[in-house]
């Protein structure tokens, strides 16, 4: 059996803070209609799925929930993207 430190609702807490982390920044881009692509929400849900578990590992949790991290995480990540991915489309060498 695998062995988990936390009870049952410790354990489902943080899975509800990661998923949150995870899905919430790209259902808010849905949602409002935000500059998007199919790769920037992916890289937005990994972005801030990673964000959450690192700041969750370094024990910052209690002075802020890992899911705010993630949220905006993934949300400056889609930004990063679309704009990168959009500075290259509108690249002189890329359209030759």
């Amino acid at each position: 059996s695998v062995g988990v430190n936390g009870s049952v609702v410790s354990i489902a807490l943080s899975s509800v803070s990661l998923m949150g982390a995870g899905l919430a920044a790209p259902v808010m881009i849905k949602i409002m209609r935000w500059p998007h692509s199919a790769f920037s929400l992916l890289t937005a849900i990994g972005c801030g799925l990673i964000a959450a578990a690192t700041w969750k590992y370094l024990g910052l949790s209690a002075s802020l929930n890992e899911a705010g991290i993630g949220i905006v995480a993934g949300l400056a990540t889609n930004w990063l993207t679309v704009r990168a991915l959009t500075f290259t489309a509108l690249s002189p060498a890329v359209r030759r």
